[in-house]
């Protein structure tokens, strides 16, 4: 009985005994023949003419064989084989003639072998014989068994090159079994034609358990399946590199391996294999889940570390609130000499520890990326002088000199952050004032343009004790100080260049220094902003109703904050403007229906009907071409764009500068430009928490109007924090705390108290996002200790 059949490796020649035409033609049939499905009627041994005739001519022995290895045909040639057996019975010579017979496999469709004797009726002869398997539409198998005479220069060509061949296959084999991955390569049909030692050793399979078996046939799990068969279709189909993720079982522990299936195509390009490489790369996700793990820590003593610095900050600051507060209010009641220089002493010492909080504060909030910047227009002149001023009485104290100066080409507009800029000067200004004790400090500020960048470049120079050059490097660094004597000498905290140096990258900027020992040092430091075309985004319409004077203006102003209606109405008195209130979108719409007015000036923000809902009834509703100037206070990248797409003729951001809006107003209204009635800036040295620059510049000097704003800003300002506090410790919906939030800040602008308008606005963002209730109570709490804090300073300029 035949043995059953192992799987093995595909070979594949031709070659013949007769004259060059007739072998080539013949064999050319044969190997179409051999490797189509059998005919039944040929496998079934029935007798038609042609096919015996063509077999029969066949110089060389053919035999057809069925499932179970008997002869159901033989040709001429072959008849001399069987040494008389009859072509029914079983060949059992040759089957157990043949040397490669284990190797041999259902898989298998053809195999060419070696020489083999095969007994004859006088003799015993070798033979080289070709095996090929069929299937007919039955599922049936079949065998054909082609044997020639091996001799001649084609029978040694064939012998030798079958021998390369095998020895080929072997260095391949040994190559590939030597691998340390997994290597293997399937058929088209998904069966195993090639693996090596470390996919048996991976899967405890022996070779044969594996040759020529489908994933399917070694009964693997249905959702491997799955994905097996999925990545084998992608190769075979688009031809593409496809990797995916294993695990196996390796002695009772998981290893998990990438698995490579890449296709192997023939000449032509078609893909006839599959090849597949997987690597354990178990040791890497170890390592991989143990670095994650670190990391997770790592962050987590992190965040703790930040979360505990902000709230014992926040802690500290609420007391100090207090002590600042009751030493002012104490300032204020009559004092003897000695009490007035204890009392000062307190603020200034209470003024240093806030110092130090807010510096701590900076860093963390740095660290933890909660800091975020603006990118609002603002004019760098204005903004730096802002800036410089109040830090020359503190260089007059110390008998220095304090000296700013502007290059020439310097632009009137750029946008960034303004606050940040600020922040960075005060730093670097206050430490050359610290470290100088005679001579100047001199602020240089000049600017570049690249494209539509402008790079901002300032430089703070002082004649003070300078920097030993071993300490340059490590001057930015967090804690640090030049020596150790200087921060008992001087005092301070180390912060404040880390912070300045944290500042500048966080806006794409550098800082570089120098400095010599008792000749003082240059701290230079660039900054790239966006250079701001124009003062404000204007459309001319056909339509816009032209004034020849300002004079008499109707104006509609749109803004549900009464301090905001005031700065505006005090603002258009001056030019004599008949103004009419709304107090949100649909009074507005209400007021300009009935109204005839030559500009209307539109809050975005707004209860009932918000500015851009109200906008559109105006604009395709009512039809109204009447001249509309957005004003908001998120003045972010994009606004203007927005408030222009919605209707709007121009735009300007809130706390506004009166000359911006009277200008925007002219050129809306009466193509002309507007000089703004004579004002002076105050020359009182403002206090840090709280800039009442902006209201004096409205004033002029009037201080019945500065005490009218002071009292609208107090009257409204109390209640609205109160509803704040009462939404967020109720956890109300994000909506009205966002909007609450941004009521607040409108007001804030315009008393421009530190860190509650950038609190504030957090807030807002936090609610418009719908998101992290703990950060908005945190929020909360600075803008409580803030307001305490500002309470009593703005009270005093109230009484003043």
């Amino acid at each position: 009985e035949a043995k059953a059949l192992k799987p093995g490796i595909t070979g594949l020649y031709t070659s013949g005994w007769v004259p060059v035409f007739l072998f080539f033609a013949a064999g050319a049939f044969i190997y179409w023949y051999l490797r189509r499905p059998s005919p039944p009627s040929v496998a079934a041994g029935n007798d038609q003419p042609i096919f015996r005739r063509i077999l029969d001519e066949h110089p060389d022995p053919i035999l057809l064989l069925d499932a179970k290895f008997r002869v159901t045909y033989a040709n001429t040639a072959a008849t001399p084989l069987g040494s008389g057996i009859p072509a029914t019975d079983s060949i059992t010579n040759v089957v157990d003639a043949h040397p490669s017979w284990e190797k041999i496999t259902a898989a298998i469709e053809s195999y060419d072998s070696e020489p083999i004797e095969l007994k004859t009726e006088f003799e015993k002869t070798a033979f080289l014989v070709r095996i090929t398997k069929s299937q007919d539409p039955s599922d049936t198998y079949t065998w054909k068994l082609l044997l020639r005479k091996p001799g001649g220069t084609s029978a040694k060509l064939h012998q030798k090159l079958y021998g390369k061949l095998r020895e080929q296959q072997k260095l391949i084999q040994d190559i590939v079994d030597n691998v340390p991955m997994v290597v293997f390569v399937k058929d088209l049909k998904g069966r195993y034609r090639i693996v090596n030692n470390y996919m048996l050793k991976v899967l405890g399979l022996e070779k044969e358990m594996i040759m020529g078996k489908t994933d399917f046939q070694l009964q693997m799990d249905q959702e491997r399946l799955f994905t097996y068969q999925d990545a084998d279709d992608q190769v075979i189909n688009q031809g593409k590199t496809i990797t995916i993720e294993d695990t196996v079982e390796i002695e009772g522990n998981s290893h998990f391996f990438w698995v490579t299936k890449l296709p192997l195509k023939d000449a032509a390009g078609t893909v006839k294999y599959i090849c597949g490489i997987a690597s354990d790369v178990t040791a890497f996700k170890e390592v991989e889940a143990h670095l994650t793990l670190a990391r997770d820590e790592a962050e987590s003593a992190k965040a703790a570390q930040e979360n505990f610095l902000a709230n014992i900050s926040h802690e500290i600051r609420t007391p100090m609130n207090g002590i600042i507060g009751m030493a002012s209010l104490l300032s204020e009641t009559k004092l003897d000499s000695t009490q007035s220089e204890y009392t000062e002493s307190i603020k200034q010492a209470a003024d240093s520890l806030l110092g130090l909080i807010n510096d701590l504060l900076d860093v963390s909030k740095i660290r933890a990326g909660k800091f975020q910047l603006e990118h609002i227009e603002f004019n760098v002149r204005e903004v730096i002088t802002k800036v410089i001023y109040p830090l020359q009485f503190r260089a007059e104290e110390k008998g220095i000199a304090l000296n700013l100066e502007f290059k020439n080409g310097m632009p009137a507009g750029i946008k960034g952050d303004p606050m940040r800029l600020q922040q960075i000067l005060i730093n670097l200004v206050n430490n050359a004032i610290k470290f100088t004790s005679e001579g100047e400090v001199k602020v240089s500020v000049d600017a570049e343009r690249q494209g539509n960048t402008i790079i901002l470049i300032a430089d703070v120079s002082d004649t003070g004790i300078g920097i030993p050059i071993e300490r340059q490097q490590q001057i930015f660094d967090i804690y640090s100080q030049s020596e150790q004597h200087t921060a008992r000498l001087y005092g301070g905290t180390g912060l404040g260049l880390n912070i300045v140096k944290q500042l500048l990258e966080l806006q794409s900027g550098t800082i570089a220094l120098w400095s010599e020992p008792g000749k003082g040092s240059i701290f230079s430091f660039r900054i790239p902003y966006d250079l701001a075309f124009e003062k404000a985004v204007v459309i001319e319409t056909e339509d816009t109703k032209v004034t020849e004077k300002i004079d008499g203006l109707r104006v509609l102003v749109a803004d549900d904050n009464f301090m905001n209606q005031k700065v505006v109405q005090y603002v258009l008195d001056k030019w004599r403007a008949d103004i009419v209130f709304a107090n949100n979108g649909q009074e507005a719409v209400e007021a300009a229906e009935k109204g005839n007015f030559d500009i209307i000036l539109m809050d975005m923000q707004m209860p009932v009907m918000d500015g851009f809902e109200a906008m559109d009834i105006i604009r395709n509703t009512l039809k109204l071409k009447t001249p509309i100037i957005a004003m908001t206070a998120n003045a972010l990248k994009g606004e203007a764009e927005k408030c222009i797409n919605a209707g709007a003729n121009a735009y300007i951001s809130k706390p506004f500068d009166q000359q911006d809006l009277l200008s925007q107003i002219s050129s809306l209204v009466h193509n002309m430009k507007v000089e703004g009635p004579a004002h002076h800036k105050t020359t009182d040295m403002q206090t840090d928490l709280v800039d009442f620059s902006y209201i004096e510049d409205l004033a002029g000097g009037k201080p019945d109007y500065m005490r009218q704003v002071l009292t609208i800003f107090m009257d409204n300002t109390y209640p609205a924090v109160d509803k704040l506090e009462e939404l967020i410790n109720q956890k109300a919906d994000f909506d009205p705390i966002s909007k609450q939030a941004h009521f607040l800040k409108s007001s804030v602008g315009i008393i421009k108290i530190r860190d509650m308008y950038e609190t504030l606005k957090e807030i807002e963002i936090l609610g418009k996002e719908q998101r992290d209730r703990e950060e908005i109570e945190r929020l909360l709490q600075i803008v409580l200790a803030t307001f305490a804090e500002a309470r009593p300073i703005i009270e005093a300029k109230m009484n003043a």
